[in-house]
This record gives structure tokens, sequence and C-alpha cells, in this order.
């Protein structure tokens, strides 16, 4: 029988019974073989623990496998979710806190900015335009609660990219009621809203 040969590596393996006087020159050809490959598997080894990694889309790791690993991780505000910030790790109570209301500055020409939120609450002092948000982002929708003050009688008129299904309403008048203006950007320039009717 002839030497063999291993199938993963190609070490040799001498035949047994016939290769006596050739078996010492053969395995150390053989462990020639092994050390070359640890050398090289070490080489790899090495190159990955020793690897510094950097900020990616919101997780920052730090330091080598060797030296000690730190993970942090940028967790998006209720403002940065507001805003569409990229490269954000967005969590729960970031989702929810985007969520809460933004109370609006009341003055003749109340405009929305829809990178501030998503939910808005103004209570009029006057008679008010709501003029055409600023930042518009198609696909986003919310709710503008609109309150009477405490005189009531105020009138509430739209910017051009408010588009209701039969028109804008008369907002009801009386003192401290309260109006819902759903709405959801279509694209920019055009907002598709519906008015509720007074909540007492």
């Amino acid at each position: 029988m002839a030497d063999g040969i291993t199938a993963n590596y190609s070490f040799t393996q001498p035949e047994v019974g016939a290769s006596q006087d050739t078996w010492g020159n053969k395995l150390n050809a053989n462990w020639a073989s092994v050390d070359n490959e640890l050398d090289g598997l070490q080489t790899q080894i090495t190159a990955i623990v020793d690897t510094d990694f950097s900020e990616s889309n919101g997780i920052l790791i730090t330091g080598t496998l060797v030296d000690g690993l730190s993970v942090s991780v940028d967790v998006a505000t209720a403002a940065n979710l507001r805003a569409g910030v990229a490269n954000k790790i967005v969590d729960a109570e970031s989702v929810y806190n985007a969520a809460a209301f933004v109370t609006l500055t009341d003055a003749a020409s109340i405009t929305p900015n829809f990178n501030a939120g998503r939910n808005f609450v103004v209570t009029l002092g006057g008679n008010r335009t709501l003029d055409n948000p600023t930042n518009q982002k198609a696909g986003q929708s919310g709710v503008i609660v609109v309150k009477q003050d405490a005189t009531g009688g105020r009138t509430l008129v739209y910017g051009s990219d408010w588009k209701f299904p039969l028109g804008a309403q008369l907002i009801s008048s009386g003192a401290n009621d309260i109006n819902m203006i759903g709405y959801i950007v279509l694209e920019s320039g055009v907002i598709l809203a519906s008015q509720s009717v007074s909540f007492q």
C-alpha cells in the first residue's frame, strides 16, 4: 500500500510497515505544514481581535476584543424622531414621547413646524389663520387641537395647502370649545384634512 494523503490539508500518511526509513522526513514535513496553517490562522485571529471599531448608524463600538470593547447606542430623542434625523436607534419611549402634543404659539398667523411635532394644540386669543406648515413630509399625519379661549367667538381660516373634503368649515366658537383637525400630508403643499365638531 502506498503512502496516503489527508483529505483537507494533504498531509502525508506514511504507509504502515513499508516507510520505516522515511517516516521521520514525512512527519517533519507534516508538522511544518501544520505550523504554517496554525500561523496563518493566528494571523487572522490577531487581525480580528485587534480591529478598531467605529461609529455606524447610531451604534458606537470602540476598543478591541483584547483591550476591552465598549458599545454605546445613540438613542433617538422625541425631537430626533419628529425631525426624521438619520442614524439614530429608536426605542419605545422615544416613539411614545414623539407623539406628545406640541403647543403652537398663538398669533395672527399660526405656522406649525412639522419637524417639531406630529400632534399640536393651540388656544386662540383672536381671529387667526392656520398657515401652511413648514417642513412638510409626505405621509406625516396627526391632529391639531384648536381651543377657544374663555371669551370665545374666535375664527380660524386656513393657508392654501390645507384641503378639506367640502371646503374648510367654521370652527365651534363657544367659550372654551375644543375643535380637532386631523391631517395627513399627501405631498409637500397638499395636506388632506378633516375637521371635527366641537368637543364640550
